[in-house]
């Protein structure tokens, strides 16, 4: 009997496992959190290990706030430039009123929700390398968020920036996706500073473990009849 038993709840860890999987999201935010994400150009392909960039998302309801930098320690001018940074959510949003502040000074920023490679919305520098970030360099987004209205909760499922002129491989170009810092193998972020959002399970992983744990109820309710 225990034995059976024991082998129903290993059934329904796997199956929440792998629902978990399936429905793979970074991290959930509600309205007023916000998340560190980190990249590292050594995780990427090509690699390139001094390239590092942070990006810093506050999820306000009706709004975003975007604060990221080009974290690279190369020290060497035109080298490892951060060109892009793009995020896939769920809802998918709609976008009105972008305003960019603290970039450096001459170098202009595009919000955009196409040509970013499959994902929803982000933001490219306007002339390439030109206006790239350097490493130490930084800059900040805010938008409105057109629909859906009184949202609640934003989940982020995805997310990458863009370096060019990458220290190997004559100058060509690499995009490694980010991380939640704070998270296993992911850093601490900026200060070591911990994330202040929190990871709340998906709809469907939850489903998959109420049914599992209600069959495990009506067999062992069996089982003492």
């Amino acid at each position: 009997m225990k034995n059976r038993i024991f082998k129903g709840l290993l059934a329904i860890a796997v199956l929440v496992f792998l629902g978990r999987d399936a429905d793979a999201t970074l991290i959930t935010l509600n309205s007023g959190q916000s998340a560190t994400f980190l990249y590292d150009g050594a995780t990427a392909n090509p690699v390139c290990s001094l390239c590092d960039a942070s990006v810093t998302l506050t999820f306000n309801g009706s709004s975003l706030t975007v604060a990221f930098s080009n974290t690279s320690s190369d020290n060497v001018s035109n080298v490892n430039v951060l060109t892009l940074f793009a995020f896939d959510s769920t809802p998918d949003l709609t976008f009105s009123n972008p305003q960019f502040s603290g970039l450096p000074s001459g170098k202009t920023w595009d919000f955009q929700t196409t040509g970013l490679g499959g994902f929803e919305f982000g933001s490219t520098s306007d002339q390439g390398i030109t206006d790239g970030l350097e490493g130490g360099e930084s800059g900040s987004l805010t938008v409105d968020i057109s629909s859906p209205l009184n949202l609640t909760s934003l989940a982020i499922d995805a997310t990458q920036t863009h370096f060019q002129s990458i220290n190997v491989l004559n100058g060509t170009s690499t995009k490694p996706d980010g991380c939640v810092s704070g998270t296993d193998g992911c850093g601490s972020g900026p200060g070591g500073a911990a994330v202040t959002a929190t990871q709340i399970p998906e709809p469907s992983s939850m489903l998959l473990l109420g049914s599992g744990l209600f069959a495990l109820a009506q067999f062992a309710r069996r089982k003492r009849s």
